[in-house]
């Protein structure tokens, strides 16, 4: 027996959030969500941010050296945190003024003896002291608002602040010298400036008269830095290569050095500084660095106060090393009035000088003790509330002056949050050890790896291992939190704690190592230690207390980063988190017969916690069909992207109603110009330079992303490869042949995403060669502001709201441009087009030419675009009958008109509130696949303006579509349950006509609403149409709510098999009643969630198809997703939504096999039904194993794959390939 699968699959499931449905009365529009669905009702993660406040993180430098200080040459940093001997403040300030401190010894001085211009470059160079003004960086003021509620602006650099949120510690002048004789509290002339009377001194410094002995009075200037450009990568300042600039508005000239140790002093003048500014910008720009991130404190806080934006799918909350401010419990940063409040318990932090304690131990066995909480105290309200909730402490701390190192030091075990002191289970000895016991650890979590090494208790990585393994709620269901991807490492299934470490520029001894050299800042769960080089016993102020954090981190399952981007490794950590907690979306694969080197699915992906998306490649196992855990391409398109846009390297073309144009400010017409202004403001060229990728403005103007590549929601990914059918049409063959063999094609995942484009991307690599703006999105506008286009609304960064945009499944396919209007013109001349809709995004579709997928312009790209639909030559009324473009074009061969694209009028064309305005029926449209142009609009008689039908989803059937793709009929299907066959079948478009095969109703006679596309089979020589009722797009779909359709959210919903004898009857459907004329089919539950029918019964002559009912508890069982067909089996997923348990994502689901012919079980089968569990399910794809079995694959709104094999009956019978959802291309 030879296994047919009916559709050249590759688009692979659509997520959860894709499941189509309608949410609204028979009598009004359809209400869609503006959010997938799957995640409305999810348990939002619980993050606590445990912030170092102590004076340590008011350095000015963050050096490559211990606890990041400037030493002196020959000085050995002391043991206590007062006298270290290093050196950490550059400027003077007066805040700083405390008696308690030893303030000579953490000035920055001379540095090393033999080179007196240390000072004068290395600290002040951002090379060496990342902390320092970079030129090349723009520094922008902190997102949010101070104390006063007042938007963060540039800073007035005569008046810089030294506290920018409550505007407390005064100000200084940047542009003046500070001159003999000044005083700053503490601080003698000049703090950062004193030098030993052996030292010869530096150019930058007017010495006057020596004070005595030791130091110098001089005259200074602070907005000054040094730029090193190493020529010969030696890693030495030679002769020439570095150059000292003033931000000085004067003539002086800047003079590269000639010798490392003579680097001239000079005036910026406006045209030399290295970043292009002007004096006034670079100014500016100095000035913003000096309030907002001179020291380490002030730089977290611009990173987390930015990040706090991009959390709202969580819970984030707050505390501290050092009592002096008051934590904050977690909330949801959905709400504005949480993110402003959280964010300005950030910015109010001021290091605490008199205290340099980090006691780390203890706010652990705090944070430990508030995630154990059961119920409120004190007015906090326990902050784990489902047994599914995943929770993270991230600490933030350099953490080399952690002071519980050491043993026989005191702990403090309050909760922090409530001021209860709870019984606590620490200390907790030496938890990690890898001996016998409950602690009992191996490589990487135990202390030492050797045999006869020693073990140490009561370290950071002991308790934090004891806090990942405690069941944190015992009170609730147990087994219910997600393992996440580390799948090897997680093992703790219940409420727990995860163990984060940003140390910025901490240095741990073993990361010192060649051998560990990456680690700390990769993945440290594939570390294996060499003979003799383990976790070092911690000491207080030693490198060792930093080995000690990173241990924390793998015990607890997070990760550790310490590199000197403070923003860059937030973004890293928030990343991980939030990426636990993103769903599935849509995937493809490259054959659906699996064979070596062609066995890739690709897999989209969302993330509801800052909108963003990601697209991968995994491999398809040949004997099971399961795709790798691990995806292939490294790194994956979203992080490729990130990088791409650094680089300013994109090709992004858009429509502006009559041709492609590159997507540049230029090239916009002054109406899509205006578009694109934010409401209120004239910015619109900034916004579009947001959305190709620009992140400068990214948490001071516009909202901050946590990636550039937008969320994948309904639209699978599309891959076109070479030609793979067998027309007989003229020049077909050539044409194949030329993109097979001659230039072989590229193959490529074209991928559909709510950032606003539709991106081309490399199947092998999966770089993005181009993008593609619809300029039907400048006609989507935002609800509160009609005439701000939706592309502007995503740059928004208060009051962000997620909206689709372009959210619909693209069709590709091959047509010939030379046979689109009647008979053929000419010599062939064959194209591969990919159309699509936007879904939600908006009304109408676009087409591109894909046939030569490799650009190397912008220009390039704008030649690509085809075609959109409607545009500015549609007639007003057929635009106006255009609803949301929900249909997946069918890209097909008419006999009267050629090669067509036939697409539907989707939802919500009627004339109520956010409608298209147009008449509420159905309109199918037949489109010239070359042009655009309208051919025909068929109209169905059913639909009102008040009462728009919502026809959206279409098929269409070919004879033999491999060999002639001449279509015959179109089935469509409404939400009103009508079933219509629209017939092309005739050499004229007069003829072309539509009839009623059936309306759906349940077994009290109430419409059954369709959201999926019809498969189609052919059963004893006639049509059989398969079609599963249901919807699933807005809350009122969700049990138990009262459904504003009027019909119950547990309506009972069926799968039928209708039998088209192409008959038309004079009035009425064609099968009509249905019921009657429909073999039932009953359901029967099984163990273990199986399903079976009820007896196998034979489908009469008289009989029009059969029906299936599902109608077993839970109700609310409804077919969402597309079926497919494998030989003479029928495939397809049920999905049970659900609010009641946001553990459950959106809800459950089951898979169903079942004879097509008529409802049967298949012989042999088991099963006709199986639960796939507790989350909503894809559409299954089908592939072929090389032993001939064929697998269906689903993924669940948990991102989850389930491979089943699909029941199919021996029989030589071998159906028509009739699936128009030929992908695999």
């Amino acid at each position: 027996m030879k296994n047919i699968l009916y559709e050249k699959l590759m688009i692979l499931l659509p997520c959860a959030g894709m499941l189509l449905a309608f949410d609204g009365a028979l009598a009004s529009s359809t209400v869609i969500s503006n959010t997938p669905m799957a995640v409305q009702n999810t348990a939002k993660s619980n993050i606590v941010f445990t912030m170092d406040s102590s004076g340590g993180m008011d350095y000015e430098v963050l050096l490559p050296t211990f606890n990041s200080m400037y030493y002196e040459s020959g000085v050995t940093p002391g043991n206590n945190p007062s006298t270290l001997n290093g050196n950490v403040f550059l400027f003077p300030t007066s805040y700083r003024d405390n008696p308690t401190l030893t303030i000579s010894n953490d000035k920055m001085l001379a540095g090393d003896l033999g080179n007196p211009d240390v000072l004068g470059w290395r600290a002040r160079n951002a090379h060496y002291n990342p902390q320092y003004y970079d030129p090349f960086k723009t520094y922008q003021p902190w997102a949010g608002a101070d104390k006063s509620g007042s938007t963060f602006q540039n800073a007035v650099p005569t008046a810089v602040q030294y506290d920018p949120y409550g505007h407390t510690l005064g100000t200084v002048n940047i542009t003046s010298s500070i001159t003999t004789g000044q005083i700053y509290g503490a601080w003698t002339v000049p703090p950062a400036h004193t030098y030993l009377s052996t030292a010869t001194p530096p150019t930058d410094i007017t010495l006057v008269a020596p004070l005595g002995g030791r130091s110098y009075p001089s005259t200074w200037f602070i907005p000054a830095y040094y730029v090193w450009t190493d020529a010969n990568n030696n890693g030495v300042l030679d002769a020439g290569e570095g150059t000292r600039y003033e931000i000085k508005d004067s003539t002086k000239t800047c003079v590269p050095t000639v010798s490392p140790a003579v680097i001239p002093g000079c005036g910026g003048t406006s045209n030399l500084f290295p970043s292009g500014r002007t004096y006034a910008s670079e100014l500016q720009n100095f000035a913003n660095w000096f309030q907002y991130y001179r020291t380490t404190m002030l730089t977290m806080q611009a990173a987390v106060g930015k990040q706090l934006a991009t959390l709202g799918g969580a819970r984030v909350g707050m505390t501290y090393l050092q009592p002096n401010v008051i934590p904050a419990p977690v909330s949801d940063m959905s709400v504005p009035s949480n993110l402003s409040t959280l964010q300005g318990q950030v910015y109010q932090i001021l290091p605490n000088l008199a205290d340099w304690r980090q006691p780390i131990h203890e706010r652990m066995a705090n944070v430990f003790n508030y995630f154990s909480q059961q119920s409120t105290v004190n007015g906090v309200p326990a902050p784990i509330q489902y047994a599914c909730q995943q929770n993270f402490n991230l600490l933030v701390t350099p953490g080399y002056l952690n002071e519980n190192s050491a043993s026989g030091t005191s702990y403090g075990f309050e909760n922090y949050f409530t001021g209860v002191t709870p019984s606590s289970p620490f200390p907790v000895g030496d938890y990690d050890s890898t001996g016998s016991g409950v602690g009992a650890q191996t490589v990487p979590y135990a202390d030492w790896s050797v045999l006869g090494n020693p073990s140490y208790p009561n370290t950071l990585a002991d308790w934090s291992l004891f806090i990942y393994n405690q069941n944190l709620r015992p009170d609730l269901t147990t087994g219910q939190v997600p393992l996440g991807a580390k799948t090897a490492h997680e093992t703790n299934a219940n409420p727990h704690l995860d163990t984060y470490v940003i140390a910025p520029g901490a240095i741990p001894v073993l990361g010192e190592s060649p051998r560990f050299l990456n680690t700390a800042t990769t993945d440290p769960y594939n570390m294996t230690p060499l003979p003799n080089i383990d976790w070092p016993q911690p000491f207080f102020v030693s490198q060792s207390t930093v080995d000690d954090l990173w241990h924390a981190s793998v015990n607890g399952r997070g990760l550790f980063i310490n590199n000197t981007d403070i923003y860059g490794g937030l973004s890293t950590v928030l990343n991980d988190i939030m990426g636990r907690v993103g769903g599935a979306a849509g995937v493809a694969v490259s054959n659906t017969s699996v064979t070596p080197g062609d066995n890739f699915s690709y897999a989209s992906s969302y993330n509801s916690g800052d909108w963003s998306g990601d697209l991968q490649a995994y491999a398809i196992s040949l004997t099971t069909g399961q795709p790798a855990a691990v995806g292939s391409w490294v790194p994956s398109s979203r992080d490729q992207l990130d990088a791409l846009v650094q680089t300013s390297s994109r090709y992004i073309a858009t429509y502006n109603g009559t041709a492609g144009i590159p997507f540049r400010w230029a090239s916009l017409s002054s109406a899509n110009q205006s578009l694109l202004n934010t409401p209120g403001a004239a910015d619109g060229s900034t916004v579009l330079q947001f959305l190709r990728g620009d992140r400068s403005l990214e948490g001071t103007k516009y909202r901050i992303r946590g990636h550039v590549l937008g969320d994948i929601i309904n639209a699978e990914p599309v891959i076109v490869r070479e030609p793979l059918q067998y027309y007989s049409d003229v020049g077909y063959a050539a044409y194949k042949t030329q993109y097979t063999t001659t230039t072989p094609r590229k193959k490529m995942v074209y991928q559909a995403a709510n950032d606003g484009m539709l991106h081309a991307f490399d199947a092998a690599s999966g770089a993005e060669l181009w993008g593609y703006v619809p300029g039907l999105l400048f006609n989507s506008r935002m609800i509160s502001s009609p005439s701000t286009s939706t592309l502007a609304g995503l740059s928004a960064q208060t009051g962000f709201n997620h909206v689709y945009m372009v959210d619909g499944t693209p069709a590709s396919g091959d047509a010939d441009f030379n046979h689109t209007n009647g008979l053929p013109a000419g010599a062939a001349d064959w194209h591969s087009i990919l159309v699509g809709g936007l879904g939600k995004g908006g009304r109408g579709y676009y087409a591109l030419d894909t046939t030569v997928p490799v650009i190397a312009t912008e220009a390039d790209v704008a030649t690509k675009a085809l075609w959109e639909f409607p545009n500015q030559s549609t007639a007003p009324t057929v635009a106006a009958n255009i609803g949301y473009s929900y249909a997946k074009p069918i890209i097909t061969k008419t006999a009267a008109a050629g090669w067509v694209v036939i697409v539907s009028s989707g939802y919500n064309n009627g004339t109520n509130p956010g409608d298209s305005g147009g008449d509420g029926r159905g309109h199918l449209f037949v489109l010239n696949a070359k042009t655009g142009a309208l051919i025909k609009d068929i109209t169905t008689p059913v639909g009102s303006p008040s009462t728009p039908s919502g026809m959206a989803q279409i098929s269409g059937w070919a004879d033999n579509r491999l060999s002639d793709n001449t279509v015959k009929q179109v089935y469509g299907t409404d939400l009103l349950g009508n079933v219509w066959r629209f017939d092309l079948s005739s050499a004229t478009t007069a003829g072309w006509s539509v009839a009623l095969l059936a309306t759906l109703v349940d077994q009290s006679g109430a419409p059954q609403p369709i959201t999926t596309t019809p498969a189609l089979g052919l059963v004893n020589g006639k049509h059989m149409i398969y079609v599963g009722t249901g919807q699933y797009l807005s809350s009122g779909d969700i049990p138990p709510s009262p459904a504003l359709s009027g019909l119950p959210s547990t309506q009972v919903q069926s799968m039928y098999g209708l039998i088209d004898d192409l008959t038309t009857p004079v009035s009425g459907p064609v099968i009509s009643p249905l019921r009657s004329q429909l073999l039932q089919q009953t359901l029967v539950a099984g163990a273990g969630g199986t399903r079976t029918v009820a007896a196998n019964q034979t489908l009469s002559s008289a009989q029009k198809g059969w029906y299936l009912d599902f109608a077993l508890p839970p109700l609310g069982e409804r077919v969402t997703t597309n079926p497919s067909i494998a030989n003479t089996t029928l495939v397809f997923t049920t999905n049970t939504p659900s609010s009641a348990d946001p553990c459950q994502p959106g809800g459950s689901s089951s898979l169903y096999a079942i004879n097509y012919t008529n409802g049967n079980q298949v012989v042999g089968s088991t099963w006709a039904g199986m639960s796939l569990g507790n989350a909503l399910a894809s559409r299954p794809i089908l592939v072929q194993m090389p032993d001939g079995t064929i697998k269906a694959l689903v993924r669940g709104s948990d991102n989850k794959y389930q491979v089943a094999t699909v029941p199919v009956a021996a029989t030589s019978f071998i159906p028509h390939r009739v699936s128009w959802r030929e992908i695999a291309r």
